[in-house]
């Protein structure tokens, strides 16, 4: 007998902001059992910034924090699995009067 392997359907969820935070989320799955599975985090501004904390989290709970510097993009090489039924979301502080900031997370639910 053959295994196969089915890939998960992805998802992504971009969020901007002006001179406020940006947060883009991902709800908990409508199915009880089912987790999400964190696979790209990225965090940009319109204009020159330093040191903005961008942070992942799981429902309120901090699980990674960085800083970002006009942009970071992050390619997690191990998916980071929340737990089952939980929303996921990454924050970006806001950038100054009239700096936009856009967030992205992006991943897979299985």
């Amino acid at each position: 007998m053959r295994n196969v392997t089915v890939r998960p359907g992805g998802w992504s969820v971009t969020a901007n902001a002006t001179n406020a935070t940006a947060t883009a989320s991902k709800a908990a799955s409508a199915n009880s059992t089912s987790a999400h599975y964190v696979s790209s985090i990225s965090g940009s501004f319109s204009a020159a910034a330093a040191g903005i904390l961008m942070v992942l989290k799981q429902e309120t709970t901090e699980i990674g924090r960085w800083y970002v510097t006009n942009q970071l993009h992050i390619n997690l090489s191990v998916p980071i699995k929340a737990p089952e039924n939980t929303a996921v979301s990454v924050e970006l502080s806001a950038g100054g009067a009239a700096v936009v900031g856009a967030v992205t997370i992006a991943g897979y639910t299985i």
